[in-house]
């Protein structure tokens, strides 16, 4: 009997030992910050340990405006599932709502960094290592991938022209869009600072390229005449075309086949654990918005409708009615000076002619 005893004092012993040694290694129920917290902060490799250390995703965005991926919204026009208080201002957009879903897998705050006046220099940025990363609406360039890492691409849209009709016409080189754009003669627009000054000179080394300091300048050129297209890709073109019907008289749209503005993150390119948590982020959430979607789900949808309703057309017949009314006064000029004058020509004529 005292040996049954001390045997079963000695398998009490040890279950107390086991369930001891379970409580340790065991993560209790709803301890899950504690245990992926600062106490396994040495896990995680120098990238991620420096965002989770000061408890911030920095990210680098070009301080200007792209409506649809980053705008400020104080007047509350533009949806959006997320918005970031900017120096007072609600900025809004694709661009803010990724960089949220970013940081919120990662478990930290979010602090944007919009002091950058070109989209080159928001790369120099995080090279530079005064941000983590740069979301904003950042197109893939050889010259940018030689100081930053880049992402698997978000975005994609097809490379493309705005043509003036006109200017078209009078060109007289055929349909092919490279053959029309490609020329000595040809003067294509492009937004200064952009990546499109670097596509526009490696697509179209004969054309003479003139920059523009923003969108709106570059698609007034187009519709003015001033250039024989604008060069930029199909968000931004479409985005004009449906918020300008207007545009539709004087320009076309045209896609250059096979020519696509990858857009997609800048990373610095020490940082390889976080580009690799990035890439497995945007593959695994399927991030591919399409240029409808961007414009449904992150644009005031009052733009497209008052620039469709009844009486915008109304008032485009108006503008356009100058014409015809030119029109009719030229030809009853013609009746009423230059026609008597041919009739009496021709009678004059007929009299002097010989007899039948």
């Amino acid at each position: 009997m005292k040996n049954t005893g001390k045997g079963s004092l000695g398998l009490a012993a040890a279950a107390v030992v086991v369930v001891a040694a379970l409580a340790i290694c065991v993560p209790r129920a709803g301890a899950a910050d504690t245990f992926w917290g600062r106490e396994s902060l040495p896990l995680f490799p120098p990238d991620i340990r420096s965002i989770k250390d000061r408890d911030t995703l920095i990210v680098a965005q070009y301080k200007g405006f792209r409506p649809g991926f980053f705008i400020y919204d104080d007047d509350n026009r533009y949806p959006g599932t997320s918005e970031y208080r900017c120096d007072g201002h609600r900025l809004v957009g694709y661009d803010v709502d990724l960089s949220y879903r970013i940081a919120r897998e990662l478990g930290v705050k979010l602090k944007f960094v919009r002091a950058y006046d070109d989209f080159n220099e928001v790369c120099r940025a995080v090279a530079r290592g005064e941000a983590d990363i740069a979301v904003s609406k950042l197109s893939v360039t050889y010259s940018r991938a030689q100081f930053v890492r880049y992402t698997v691409p978000y975005a994609s849209f097809r490379m493309g022209f705005l043509i003036n009709r006109v200017a078209e016409s009078k060109a007289h080189r055929g349909p092919d869009i490279l053959a029309l754009c490609n020329h000595p003669d040809a003067r294509i627009g492009a937004i200064q600072g952009t990546s499109f000054m670097d596509f526009g000179a490696a697509l179209l080394p004969k054309a003479r390229l003139v920059a523009y300091p923003d969108y709106a300048a570059l698609f007034e050129a187009a519709k003015s005449g001033h250039v024989l297209a604008s060069f930029y890709e199909e968000f931004e073109i479409e985005k004009c075309l449906r918020t300008n019907p207007d545009m539709r008289i004087f320009c076309r749209a045209q896609y250059i086949p096979g020519k696509e503005d990858k857009i997609a993150i800048a990373v610095n390119p020490t940082n390889s654990m976080l580009l690799s948590f990035l890439n497995l982020f945007l593959e695994r959430e399927k991030i591919q918005p399409s240029v409808d979607e961007i414009l449904t789900d992150y644009f005031p949808q009052e733009v497209f409708r008052d620039t469709t309703s009844v009486a915008a057309p109304k008032k485009n017949a108006a503008a356009l009615l100058w014409p015809v009314i030119a029109f009719i006064a030229a030809a009853g000029l013609w009746l009423v000076f230059a026609a008597p004058t041919l009739r009496r020509s021709g009678t004059r004529g007929t009299q002097g002619g010989p007899r039948a």
